[in-house]
Formats: structure tokens, C-alpha cells, sequence
């Protein structure tokens, strides 16, 4: 939701799958490319103000488990 969001897109709007990303992503790996496409994206980042520090998303499920209460031994 925060990269349609970033992005300008809505529910509505078509979006590559996974595996058409995961494809892209290996072929700009074989050709070199990944470098230069994200220090592309950080000097067009740099023109709006903006600055990219670092971090990470993490995408996954919240599952419920039982919690376990310390002894204090």
C-alpha cells in the first residue's frame, strides 16, 4: 500500500505481478544496471528534497503465539 501510494496509484490501477518485478530485477543484475538505476532514482529524489537513508520493508504475516513469562531465575 505505501509504494502505491508513493507511486500515485490506486486500487484500481493495473500492477505488475511478483514475478514480472523479480524478472526485471534479474535482468537489469545480468546487465549491470541495478547500480545505475538506483543512483538514478536517488539524484531525481535529491531534486524533490528528499533523501534516502536506508531501511528496509518487511512483508509479512502477524501470527499469534502464546507468550511465555520468564521465570526470573
Amino acid at each position: 500500500i505505501s509504494f502505491r501510494d508513493f507511486l500515485g496509484l490506486s486500487f484500481a490501477d493495473t500492477v505488475p505481478d511478483a514475478k514480472t518485478i523479480w524478472d526485471f530485477s534479474d535482468q537489469l543484475q545480468k546487465l549491470g544496471l541495478e547500480r545505475k538505476l538506483f543512483d538514478r532514482f536517488n539524484k531525481e529524489l535529491e531534486k524533490q528534497g528528499f533523501a534516502a537513508q536506508g531501511g528496509c520493508i518487511v512483508d509479512g504475516p502477524f501470527v499469534e503465539s502464546a507468550r511465555r513469562v520468564a521465570n526470573g531465575s
